[in-house]
């Protein structure tokens, strides 16, 4: 997640997500795995299911903003099997899509839209998740 840029600034707001590969209820993660990232911002801190595995999400979206600064996609919910909402700290502008649909057997796969650098950047616009 990339912090406001300020009044003059770009903001990108969200650039890219990760997700770690474990045994349920576990941190003792395998592997991790991302798509194509947007080039700003830092990691924020791993957010683990504390009973069970992802399986669902909502979209915190920007819609376009004209002339002024766009950002698109700014944060993102999941929902665990064991009902806990992990709520990451990431951008503040736009608000929440519906949850996806849920996959009963957890999420596995991720394929993300990013916008290239070239000018009122948005990095991440979009995100699909592939049930296992």
């Amino acid at each position: 997640v990339e912090s406001a840029q300020g009044q003059f600034g770009d903001d990108t707001a969200l650039n890219a997500i990760k997700l770690f590969c474990a045994p349920p209820s576990s941190t003792d993660y395998k592997a991790a795995i991302t798509s194509t990232e947007g080039p700003w911002g830092t990691w924020g801190p791993i957010l683990w299911c504390p009973d069970g595995i992802l399986k669902s999400f909502a979209l915190q979206v920007e819609p376009p903003m004209g002339f002024l600064d766009d950002t698109a996609a700014n944060n993102i919910n999941f929902e665990c099997t064991d009902q806990t909402v992990l709520r990451p700290n990431g951008g503040r502008w736009g608000t929440f899509g519906k949850w996806s649909e849920s996959c009963p057997n957890g999420i596995c796969a991720i394929q993300t839209k990013v916008e290239p650098p070239g000018g009122d950047d948005t990095a991440l616009n979009d995100v699909t998740f592939g049930c296992c």
